[in-house]
Protein backbone atom coordinates (compact mmCIF):
# COMPACT_ATOMS: atom_id res chain seq x y z
CA UNK A 1 0.00 0.00 0.00
CA UNK A 2 2.84 2.39 0.82
CA UNK A 3 4.39 1.71 -2.60
CA UNK A 4 1.05 2.43 -4.27
CA UNK A 5 0.66 5.76 -2.44
CA UNK A 6 4.18 6.75 -3.55
CA UNK A 7 3.32 5.81 -7.13
CA UNK A 8 0.19 7.97 -7.08
CA UNK A 9 2.14 10.92 -5.74
CA UNK A 10 4.90 10.39 -8.33
CA UNK A 11 2.47 11.07 -11.21
CA UNK A 12 4.62 9.71 -14.08
CA UNK A 13 5.02 6.28 -12.56
CA UNK A 14 1.29 6.16 -11.90
CA UNK A 15 0.46 7.17 -15.46
CA UNK A 16 2.89 4.63 -16.88
CA UNK A 17 1.43 1.96 -14.59
CA UNK A 18 -2.09 2.91 -15.63
CA UNK A 19 -1.17 2.82 -19.32
CA UNK A 20 0.47 -0.57 -18.90
CA UNK A 21 -2.53 -1.87 -16.99
CA UNK A 22 -4.93 -0.70 -19.72
CA UNK A 23 -2.72 -2.14 -22.47
CA UNK A 24 -2.42 -5.49 -20.69
CA UNK A 25 -6.16 -5.61 -20.10
CA UNK A 26 -6.89 -4.83 -23.75
CA UNK A 27 -4.38 -7.41 -24.94
CA UNK A 28 -5.83 -10.13 -22.72
CA UNK A 29 -9.37 -9.18 -23.77
CA UNK A 30 -8.54 -9.37 -27.47
CA UNK A 31 -6.74 -12.67 -27.00
CA UNK A 32 -9.57 -14.02 -24.86
CA UNK A 33 -12.22 -12.98 -27.38
CA UNK A 34 -10.21 -14.45 -30.24
CA UNK A 35 -9.57 -17.74 -28.48
CA UNK A 36 -13.15 -17.97 -27.23
CA UNK A 37 -14.62 -17.24 -30.64
CA UNK A 38 -12.20 -19.60 -32.38
CA UNK A 39 -12.93 -22.48 -30.00
CA UNK A 40 -16.70 -21.87 -30.16
CA UNK A 41 -16.57 -21.75 -33.96
CA UNK A 42 -14.42 -24.90 -34.07
CA UNK A 43 -16.78 -26.77 -31.74
CA UNK A 44 -19.86 -25.65 -33.68
CA UNK A 45 -18.36 -26.66 -37.04
CA UNK A 46 -17.38 -30.04 -35.60
CA UNK A 47 -20.96 -30.59 -34.43
CA UNK A 48 -22.29 -29.54 -37.85
CA UNK A 49 -19.89 -31.86 -39.67
CA UNK A 50 -20.81 -34.78 -37.41
CA UNK A 51 -24.55 -34.21 -37.86
CA UNK A 52 -24.18 -33.95 -41.66
CA UNK A 53 -22.27 -37.27 -41.76
CA UNK A 54 -24.91 -38.99 -39.63
CA UNK A 55 -27.72 -37.54 -41.75
CA UNK A 56 -26.08 -38.75 -44.98
CA UNK A 57 -25.63 -42.23 -43.54
CA UNK A 58 -29.37 -42.67 -42.88
CA UNK A 59 -31.07 -40.43 -45.46
CA UNK A 60 -31.29 -43.15 -48.15
CA UNK A 61 -32.72 -45.71 -45.71
CA UNK A 62 -35.35 -43.25 -44.49
CA UNK A 63 -36.25 -42.14 -48.03
CA UNK A 64 -36.58 -45.78 -49.09
CA UNK A 65 -38.78 -46.59 -46.09
CA UNK A 66 -41.02 -43.57 -46.73
CA UNK A 67 -41.48 -44.53 -50.36
CA UNK A 68 -42.89 -47.85 -49.21
CA UNK A 69 -45.02 -46.39 -46.41
CA UNK A 70 -45.48 -42.59 -46.43
CA UNK A 71 -47.90 -42.60 -43.50
CA UNK A 72 -47.45 -40.38 -40.45
CA UNK A 73 -47.13 -43.45 -38.22
CA UNK A 74 -44.31 -44.80 -40.39
CA UNK A 75 -42.51 -41.43 -40.34
CA UNK A 76 -42.88 -41.21 -36.54
CA UNK A 77 -41.53 -44.74 -36.10
CA UNK A 78 -38.53 -43.91 -38.31
CA UNK A 79 -37.88 -40.67 -36.39
CA UNK A 80 -38.00 -42.45 -33.04
CA UNK A 81 -35.81 -45.32 -34.22
CA UNK A 82 -33.05 -43.16 -35.68
CA UNK A 83 -33.35 -40.59 -32.89
CA UNK A 84 -32.65 -43.35 -30.36
CA UNK A 85 -29.81 -44.73 -32.49
CA UNK A 86 -28.09 -41.41 -33.23
CA UNK A 87 -28.86 -39.80 -29.84
CA UNK A 88 -30.13 -36.63 -31.56
CA UNK A 89 -33.51 -35.13 -32.28
CA UNK A 90 -34.73 -36.45 -35.64
CA UNK A 91 -37.48 -34.70 -37.60
CA UNK A 92 -38.87 -35.99 -40.92
CA UNK A 93 -40.61 -33.37 -43.07
CA UNK A 94 -42.83 -33.77 -46.14
CA UNK A 95 -42.24 -31.73 -49.34
CA UNK A 96 -44.99 -29.30 -48.31
CA UNK A 97 -43.37 -28.67 -44.91
CA UNK A 98 -45.71 -30.93 -42.91
CA UNK A 99 -43.94 -32.80 -40.11
CA UNK A 100 -44.12 -36.57 -40.65
CA UNK A 101 -42.26 -37.56 -37.49
CA UNK A 102 -40.31 -36.14 -34.57
CA UNK A 103 -38.27 -38.29 -32.19
CA UNK A 104 -39.05 -36.03 -29.22
CA UNK A 105 -42.78 -35.82 -29.80
CA UNK A 106 -45.67 -38.29 -29.82
CA UNK A 107 -47.82 -38.96 -32.88
CA UNK A 108 -50.58 -36.80 -31.40
CA UNK A 109 -48.15 -33.93 -30.78
CA UNK A 110 -46.64 -34.29 -34.26
CA UNK A 111 -50.09 -33.81 -35.81
CA UNK A 112 -50.33 -30.46 -34.02
CA UNK A 113 -46.85 -29.21 -34.97
CA UNK A 114 -46.77 -26.18 -37.23
CA UNK A 115 -45.61 -26.31 -40.85
CA UNK A 116 -41.80 -26.24 -41.12
CA UNK A 117 -41.50 -25.11 -44.74
CA UNK A 118 -40.42 -21.60 -43.66
CA UNK A 119 -37.59 -22.83 -41.45
CA UNK A 120 -34.32 -21.79 -43.20
CA UNK A 121 -32.61 -25.17 -43.07
CA UNK A 122 -35.79 -27.02 -44.10
CA UNK A 123 -36.46 -24.68 -47.03
CA UNK A 124 -32.91 -25.23 -48.30
CA UNK A 125 -33.16 -29.02 -47.90
CA UNK A 126 -36.49 -29.13 -49.76
CA UNK A 127 -34.74 -27.23 -52.54
CA UNK A 128 -32.12 -30.01 -52.72
CA UNK A 129 -29.31 -28.48 -50.61
CA UNK A 130 -27.70 -29.38 -47.26
CA UNK A 131 -28.24 -26.56 -44.77
CA UNK A 132 -27.83 -25.69 -41.10
CA UNK A 133 -29.09 -23.11 -38.64
CA UNK A 134 -28.45 -22.17 -35.02
CA UNK A 135 -31.46 -20.70 -33.22
CA UNK A 136 -33.96 -20.98 -30.38
CA UNK A 137 -36.32 -23.93 -30.85
CA UNK A 138 -39.95 -22.76 -30.90
CA UNK A 139 -41.07 -26.27 -29.96
CA UNK A 140 -38.62 -27.03 -27.12
CA UNK A 141 -37.69 -23.43 -26.16
CA UNK A 142 -33.94 -24.18 -26.10
CA UNK A 143 -31.04 -23.15 -28.33
CA UNK A 144 -30.59 -25.84 -31.00
CA UNK A 145 -28.18 -26.59 -33.84
CA UNK A 146 -30.14 -27.82 -36.87
CA UNK A 147 -28.83 -29.78 -39.89
CA UNK A 148 -31.21 -30.59 -42.76
CA UNK A 149 -30.59 -32.81 -45.81
CA UNK A 150 -32.95 -33.63 -48.68
CA UNK A 151 -34.72 -37.00 -48.98
CA UNK A 152 -34.48 -37.81 -52.65
CA UNK A 153 -36.32 -40.13 -55.00
CA UNK A 154 -33.86 -40.15 -57.88
CA UNK A 155 -33.23 -36.50 -58.70
CA UNK A 156 -36.42 -35.25 -57.02
CA UNK A 157 -36.58 -34.10 -53.39
CA UNK A 158 -39.42 -35.93 -51.65
CA UNK A 159 -38.92 -34.41 -48.24
CA UNK A 160 -36.29 -33.38 -45.72
CA UNK A 161 -34.48 -35.07 -42.85
CA UNK A 162 -33.50 -32.75 -40.02
CA UNK A 163 -31.17 -33.59 -37.12
CA UNK A 164 -30.90 -31.28 -34.11
CA UNK A 165 -28.74 -31.04 -31.00
CA UNK A 166 -29.28 -28.77 -27.99
CA UNK A 167 -26.44 -26.28 -27.53
CA UNK A 168 -26.31 -26.76 -23.75
CA UNK A 169 -22.98 -28.60 -23.85
CA UNK A 170 -21.39 -26.03 -26.16
CA UNK A 171 -22.76 -23.22 -23.96
CA UNK A 172 -21.18 -24.82 -20.89
CA UNK A 173 -17.81 -25.10 -22.65
CA UNK A 174 -18.04 -21.49 -23.81
CA UNK A 175 -18.84 -20.33 -20.28
CA UNK A 176 -15.86 -22.25 -18.93
CA UNK A 177 -13.58 -20.69 -21.55
CA UNK A 178 -14.83 -17.19 -20.74
CA UNK A 179 -14.33 -17.76 -17.01
CA UNK A 180 -10.76 -19.00 -17.55
CA UNK A 181 -9.95 -16.06 -19.81
CA UNK A 182 -11.46 -13.63 -17.30
CA UNK A 183 -9.43 -15.12 -14.45
CA UNK A 184 -6.30 -14.99 -16.59
CA UNK A 185 -7.01 -11.38 -17.48
CA UNK A 186 -7.45 -10.44 -13.81
CA UNK A 187 -4.21 -12.18 -12.88
CA UNK A 188 -2.38 -10.47 -15.72
CA UNK A 189 -3.82 -7.11 -14.65
CA UNK A 190 -2.56 -7.66 -11.09
CA UNK A 191 0.90 -8.56 -12.32
CA UNK A 192 0.92 -5.51 -14.63
CA UNK A 193 -0.05 -3.24 -11.72
CA UNK A 194 2.79 -4.52 -9.54
CA UNK A 195 5.28 -4.23 -12.39
CA UNK A 196 4.09 -0.72 -13.25
CA UNK A 197 4.96 0.55 -9.74
CA UNK A 198 8.66 0.10 -10.55
CA UNK A 199 8.65 1.27 -14.18
CA UNK A 200 11.27 3.62 -15.52
CA UNK A 201 12.68 4.48 -18.89
CA UNK A 202 15.03 1.50 -18.81
CA UNK A 203 12.05 -0.92 -18.69
CA UNK A 204 10.16 0.60 -21.63
CA UNK A 205 11.91 -1.55 -24.18
CA UNK A 206 11.10 -4.97 -22.61
CA UNK A 207 7.48 -3.85 -22.16
CA UNK A 208 7.23 -3.08 -25.86
CA UNK A 209 8.74 -6.50 -26.63
CA UNK A 210 6.19 -8.20 -24.40
CA UNK A 211 3.35 -6.33 -26.09
CA UNK A 212 4.58 -7.57 -29.48
CA UNK A 213 4.74 -11.16 -28.20
CA UNK A 214 1.24 -10.90 -26.71
CA UNK A 215 -0.08 -9.68 -30.07
CA UNK A 216 1.44 -12.69 -31.81
CA UNK A 217 -0.11 -15.02 -29.23
CA UNK A 218 -3.50 -13.41 -29.77
CA UNK A 219 -3.06 -14.18 -33.47
CA UNK A 220 -2.21 -17.81 -32.67
CA UNK A 221 1.59 -17.64 -33.03
CA UNK A 222 3.13 -19.21 -29.90
CA UNK A 223 6.63 -19.75 -31.29
CA UNK A 224 8.14 -16.49 -30.00
CA UNK A 225 9.43 -15.90 -26.45
CA UNK A 226 10.13 -12.81 -24.39
CA UNK A 227 13.87 -12.26 -23.75
CA UNK A 228 14.10 -12.24 -19.93
CA UNK A 229 16.95 -10.82 -17.87
CA UNK A 230 17.06 -10.00 -14.17
CA UNK A 231 14.76 -10.97 -11.34
CA UNK A 232 12.39 -8.01 -11.06
CA UNK A 233 8.67 -7.97 -11.67
CA UNK A 234 8.99 -7.25 -15.41
CA UNK A 235 11.27 -10.24 -15.79
CA UNK A 236 8.75 -12.39 -13.91
CA UNK A 237 5.95 -11.17 -16.17
CA UNK A 238 8.05 -12.12 -19.18
CA UNK A 239 8.66 -15.59 -17.75
CA UNK A 240 4.93 -16.00 -17.04
CA UNK A 241 4.08 -15.01 -20.61
CA UNK A 242 6.65 -17.44 -21.94
CA UNK A 243 5.25 -20.21 -19.74
CA UNK A 244 1.73 -19.52 -21.01
CA UNK A 245 2.94 -19.61 -24.62
CA UNK A 246 4.82 -22.86 -24.03
CA UNK A 247 1.86 -24.59 -22.44
CA UNK A 248 -0.54 -23.45 -25.14
CA UNK A 249 1.93 -24.59 -27.79
CA UNK A 250 2.24 -27.97 -26.08
CA UNK A 251 -1.54 -28.34 -25.95
CA UNK A 252 -1.87 -27.55 -29.65
CA UNK A 253 0.93 -29.98 -30.53
CA UNK A 254 -0.74 -32.65 -28.39
CA UNK A 255 -4.02 -32.15 -30.24
CA UNK A 256 -2.23 -32.42 -33.58
CA UNK A 257 -0.54 -35.59 -32.35
CA UNK A 258 -3.89 -37.10 -31.37
CA UNK A 259 -5.30 -36.28 -34.77
CA UNK A 260 -2.31 -37.95 -36.43
CA UNK A 261 -2.83 -41.04 -34.23
CA UNK A 262 -6.47 -41.26 -35.28
CA UNK A 263 -5.46 -41.02 -38.94
CA UNK A 264 -2.87 -43.76 -38.38
CA UNK A 265 -5.42 -46.00 -36.68
CA UNK A 266 -7.89 -45.55 -39.55
CA UNK A 267 -5.18 -46.41 -42.07
CA UNK A 268 -4.28 -49.49 -40.05
CA UNK A 269 -7.93 -50.59 -39.95
CA UNK A 270 -8.13 -50.31 -43.73
CA UNK A 271 -4.87 -52.24 -44.08
CA UNK A 272 -6.09 -55.01 -41.76
CA UNK A 273 -9.34 -55.26 -43.72
CA UNK A 274 -7.32 -55.70 -46.91
CA UNK A 275 -5.15 -58.33 -45.19
CA UNK A 276 -8.28 -60.14 -44.00
CA UNK A 277 -9.72 -60.23 -47.51
CA UNK A 278 -6.44 -61.47 -48.98
CA UNK A 279 -6.20 -64.06 -46.21
CA UNK A 280 -9.59 -65.53 -47.15
CA UNK A 281 -8.48 -65.75 -50.78
CA UNK A 282 -5.16 -67.40 -49.87
CA UNK A 283 -6.74 -69.92 -47.50
CA UNK A 284 -9.37 -70.78 -50.11
CA UNK A 285 -6.66 -71.44 -52.72
CA UNK A 286 -4.72 -73.61 -50.26
CA UNK A 287 -7.81 -75.69 -49.42
CA UNK A 288 -8.99 -76.17 -52.99
CA UNK A 289 -6.28 -78.67 -54.06
CA UNK A 290 -6.57 -81.17 -51.16
CA UNK A 291 -10.37 -80.96 -51.27
CA UNK A 292 -10.34 -81.71 -54.99
CA UNK A 293 -8.09 -84.73 -54.44
CA UNK A 294 -10.28 -86.05 -51.60
CA UNK A 295 -13.41 -85.58 -53.63
CA UNK A 296 -11.85 -87.40 -56.60
CA UNK A 297 -10.86 -90.40 -54.50
CA UNK A 298 -14.32 -90.60 -52.90
CA UNK A 299 -15.99 -90.45 -56.31
CA UNK A 300 -13.77 -93.31 -57.48
CA UNK A 301 -14.63 -95.41 -54.42
CA UNK A 302 -18.35 -94.75 -54.87
CA UNK A 303 -18.25 -95.70 -58.54
CA UNK A 304 -16.46 -99.02 -57.90
CA UNK A 305 -18.18 -102.13 -56.56
CA UNK A 306 -17.57 -102.05 -52.81
CA UNK A 307 -15.71 -104.93 -51.21
CA UNK A 308 -16.76 -103.81 -47.76
CA UNK A 309 -20.18 -104.05 -46.10
CA UNK A 310 -22.98 -101.60 -46.85
CA UNK A 311 -21.94 -99.56 -43.81
CA UNK A 312 -18.65 -98.84 -45.52
CA UNK A 313 -20.46 -97.37 -48.50
CA UNK A 314 -22.78 -95.33 -46.30
CA UNK A 315 -19.79 -93.80 -44.53
CA UNK A 316 -18.20 -92.99 -47.85
CA UNK A 317 -21.41 -91.33 -49.02
CA UNK A 318 -21.51 -89.19 -45.90
CA UNK A 319 -17.86 -88.25 -46.37
CA UNK A 320 -18.54 -87.42 -49.98
CA UNK A 321 -21.49 -85.21 -49.03
CA UNK A 322 -19.39 -83.24 -46.54
CA UNK A 323 -16.51 -82.97 -48.99
CA UNK A 324 -18.89 -81.61 -51.62
CA UNK A 325 -20.16 -79.08 -49.09
CA UNK A 326 -16.59 -77.99 -48.28
CA UNK A 327 -15.93 -77.64 -51.98
CA UNK A 328 -19.00 -75.40 -52.33
CA UNK A 329 -17.80 -73.38 -49.36
CA UNK A 330 -14.39 -72.83 -50.93
CA UNK A 331 -16.00 -71.87 -54.24
CA UNK A 332 -18.22 -69.36 -52.45
CA UNK A 333 -15.28 -67.94 -50.49
CA UNK A 334 -13.28 -67.46 -53.69
CA UNK A 335 -16.27 -65.89 -55.40
CA UNK A 336 -16.84 -63.50 -52.50
CA UNK A 337 -13.14 -62.61 -52.32
CA UNK A 338 -13.04 -61.81 -56.05
CA UNK A 339 -16.11 -59.63 -55.72
CA UNK A 340 -14.75 -57.76 -52.68
CA UNK A 341 -11.33 -57.13 -54.26
CA UNK A 342 -12.82 -56.07 -57.60
CA UNK A 343 -11.27 -58.98 -59.51
CA UNK A 344 -14.59 -60.23 -60.84
CA UNK A 345 -15.21 -58.99 -64.41
CA UNK A 346 -18.77 -58.46 -65.61
CA UNK A 347 -19.69 -59.14 -69.25
CA UNK A 348 -22.51 -56.64 -69.59
CA UNK A 349 -25.08 -56.88 -72.34
CA UNK A 350 -28.84 -56.53 -72.90
CA UNK A 351 -30.35 -59.49 -71.02
CA UNK A 352 -33.91 -60.80 -71.38
CA UNK A 353 -35.01 -60.99 -67.74
CA UNK A 354 -38.06 -63.11 -68.55
CA UNK A 355 -35.97 -65.67 -70.41
CA UNK A 356 -33.41 -65.84 -67.59
CA UNK A 357 -36.21 -66.37 -65.06
CA UNK A 358 -37.72 -69.15 -67.21
CA UNK A 359 -34.42 -71.02 -67.07
CA UNK A 360 -34.30 -70.77 -63.27
CA UNK A 361 -37.91 -71.98 -62.92
CA UNK A 362 -37.08 -74.98 -65.13
CA UNK A 363 -33.96 -75.67 -63.09
CA UNK A 364 -35.90 -75.86 -59.80
CA UNK A 365 -39.05 -77.50 -61.20
CA UNK A 366 -38.18 -81.00 -59.99
CA UNK A 367 -37.07 -79.84 -56.54
CA UNK A 368 -40.21 -77.72 -56.14
CA UNK A 369 -42.46 -80.56 -57.27
CA UNK A 370 -40.92 -82.79 -54.60
CA UNK A 371 -42.20 -80.33 -51.97
CA UNK A 372 -45.45 -79.71 -53.86
CA UNK A 373 -44.51 -76.04 -54.41
CA UNK A 374 -45.91 -73.87 -57.18
CA UNK A 375 -43.17 -72.11 -59.21
CA UNK A 376 -44.20 -69.00 -61.19
CA UNK A 377 -42.40 -66.68 -63.58
CA UNK A 378 -44.47 -63.49 -63.74
CA UNK A 379 -41.78 -61.22 -65.17
CA UNK A 380 -43.05 -59.27 -68.21
CA UNK A 381 -41.94 -60.56 -71.61
CA UNK A 382 -39.52 -58.22 -73.36
CA UNK A 383 -38.15 -56.82 -70.08
CA UNK A 384 -34.50 -56.03 -70.86
CA UNK A 385 -31.76 -55.02 -68.41
CA UNK A 386 -28.04 -54.31 -68.78
CA UNK A 387 -26.39 -57.15 -66.90
CA UNK A 388 -24.02 -60.09 -67.00
CA UNK A 389 -26.29 -63.01 -68.01
CA UNK A 390 -24.38 -65.62 -65.99
CA UNK A 391 -24.16 -63.40 -62.93
CA UNK A 392 -27.86 -62.57 -63.12
CA UNK A 393 -28.62 -66.30 -63.23
CA UNK A 394 -26.32 -66.77 -60.22
CA UNK A 395 -28.28 -64.16 -58.25
CA UNK A 396 -31.64 -65.73 -59.16
CA UNK A 397 -30.38 -69.25 -58.37
CA UNK A 398 -29.32 -68.16 -54.87
CA UNK A 399 -32.60 -66.38 -54.18
CA UNK A 400 -34.87 -69.09 -55.59
CA UNK A 401 -32.85 -71.82 -53.85
CA UNK A 402 -33.39 -70.08 -50.50
CA UNK A 403 -37.09 -69.61 -51.24
CA UNK A 404 -37.57 -73.28 -52.14
CA UNK A 405 -35.63 -74.46 -49.08
CA UNK A 406 -37.57 -72.39 -46.57
CA UNK A 407 -41.07 -72.58 -48.05
CA UNK A 408 -43.20 -75.40 -46.59
CA UNK A 409 -45.14 -77.90 -48.70
CA UNK A 410 -47.99 -76.45 -50.74
CA UNK A 411 -46.43 -72.97 -50.87
CA UNK A 412 -45.61 -70.70 -53.79
CA UNK A 413 -42.35 -69.20 -55.11
CA UNK A 414 -42.70 -66.36 -57.62
CA UNK A 415 -40.17 -64.48 -59.76
CA UNK A 416 -41.49 -61.09 -60.85
CA UNK A 417 -40.16 -57.80 -62.18
CA UNK A 418 -41.01 -54.42 -63.66
CA UNK A 419 -39.47 -51.29 -65.12
CA UNK A 420 -39.51 -48.43 -62.63
CA UNK A 421 -40.30 -44.79 -63.49
CA UNK A 422 -36.55 -44.01 -63.42
CA UNK A 423 -36.12 -46.73 -66.12
CA UNK A 424 -34.18 -49.04 -63.79
CA UNK A 425 -35.35 -52.67 -63.82
CA UNK A 426 -36.57 -54.13 -60.52
CA UNK A 427 -36.61 -57.92 -60.07
CA UNK A 428 -37.90 -59.74 -57.01
CA UNK A 429 -38.43 -63.24 -55.64
CA UNK A 430 -41.42 -63.80 -53.32
CA UNK A 431 -42.16 -66.90 -51.28
CA UNK A 432 -44.90 -67.92 -48.87
CA UNK A 433 -42.51 -69.29 -46.27
CA UNK A 434 -42.43 -68.76 -42.53
CA UNK A 435 -40.78 -65.34 -42.81
CA UNK A 436 -37.75 -63.81 -41.10
CA UNK A 437 -37.69 -61.93 -37.76
CA UNK A 438 -37.18 -58.19 -38.28
CA UNK A 439 -34.18 -58.23 -35.92
CA UNK A 440 -32.35 -60.58 -38.31
CA UNK A 441 -33.05 -58.66 -41.54
CA UNK A 442 -30.15 -56.14 -41.30
CA UNK A 443 -27.60 -58.95 -40.89
CA UNK A 444 -28.80 -61.41 -43.52
CA UNK A 445 -26.15 -60.38 -46.06
CA UNK A 446 -23.26 -60.82 -43.62
CA UNK A 447 -20.92 -63.72 -44.30
CA UNK A 448 -21.86 -66.94 -42.49
CA UNK A 449 -24.85 -65.32 -40.78
CA UNK A 450 -27.68 -67.81 -40.31
CA UNK A 451 -31.01 -67.47 -38.52
CA UNK A 452 -31.25 -71.20 -37.78
CA UNK A 453 -27.68 -72.49 -38.05
CA UNK A 454 -28.45 -76.20 -37.66
CA UNK A 455 -31.29 -76.20 -40.20
CA UNK A 456 -29.29 -74.13 -42.68
CA UNK A 457 -26.43 -76.64 -42.65
CA UNK A 458 -28.83 -79.58 -43.00
CA UNK A 459 -30.23 -77.93 -46.13
CA UNK A 460 -26.74 -77.58 -47.60
CA UNK A 461 -26.22 -73.84 -47.23
CA UNK A 462 -22.75 -72.32 -46.84
CA UNK A 463 -23.92 -69.06 -45.26
CA UNK A 464 -22.38 -67.03 -48.09
CA UNK A 465 -25.17 -66.98 -50.69
CA UNK A 466 -26.79 -63.66 -49.78
CA UNK A 467 -23.38 -62.02 -49.24
CA UNK A 468 -22.46 -63.01 -52.80
CA UNK A 469 -25.85 -61.81 -54.08
CA UNK A 470 -25.36 -58.41 -52.41
CA UNK A 471 -21.92 -57.91 -53.97
CA UNK A 472 -23.10 -59.07 -57.40
CA UNK A 473 -26.03 -56.63 -57.30
CA UNK A 474 -23.72 -53.81 -56.17
CA UNK A 475 -21.26 -54.69 -58.95
CA UNK A 476 -24.15 -54.10 -61.39
CA UNK A 477 -24.79 -50.70 -59.78
CA UNK A 478 -28.01 -51.91 -58.16
CA UNK A 479 -29.46 -52.21 -54.68
CA UNK A 480 -30.60 -55.28 -52.71
CA UNK A 481 -33.64 -55.00 -50.41
CA UNK A 482 -35.02 -57.76 -48.16
CA UNK A 483 -38.54 -57.56 -46.70
CA UNK A 484 -40.27 -60.21 -44.64
CA UNK A 485 -43.36 -60.79 -42.49
CA UNK A 486 -43.34 -63.61 -39.97
CA UNK A 487 -45.86 -66.25 -40.96
CA UNK A 488 -46.48 -64.69 -44.40
CA UNK A 489 -43.28 -64.93 -46.40
CA UNK A 490 -40.28 -63.06 -47.71
CA UNK A 491 -39.62 -60.73 -50.64
CA UNK A 492 -36.07 -60.16 -51.91
CA UNK A 493 -35.75 -57.50 -54.61
CA UNK A 494 -32.84 -55.99 -56.52
CA UNK A 495 -32.37 -53.42 -59.26
CA UNK A 496 -30.50 -53.47 -62.57
CA UNK A 497 -29.57 -50.68 -64.98
CA UNK A 498 -31.73 -50.29 -68.10
CA UNK A 499 -30.31 -51.71 -71.31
Amino acid sequence: MRAIRRAVRGGLTFRLTLILLIAAALGMTVMGLYITRALETYSTENLKSGLVKEARLVQDDIASALRKDPSLESGQALAERYGDRLKVRVTIIAPDGTVRGDSERTVREVRKMENHAARPEVAAALAGAISSDLRQSQTLNVAMLYIAVPLNDGQRATGALRLALPMTELAAVSASIRTSVAIGALLAAGVALLVGLFLSRRVTRPVVEMQAIATRMAAGDFSHRVPVTGTDEIAELGRGLNLLASRLQEKIQALEGERAKVATILAEVRRLEQVRTEFVANVSHELRTPLTVIKGYLETLLDEAPDQPETHRRFLEVAYTHTARLSRLVDDLLELSNLETGKAVLKLSAVDVHGAADEIVAMFEKKAAHKKLVMRNETPTGLLARADRDRLSQVLVNLVDNAVKYTPEGGTVTIDGARRPDQFVAVWVIDTGSGIPSSDLPRLTERFYRIDKARSRELGGTGLGLAIVKHLVQAHGGELVIESDLGKGTKVSFTLAPS
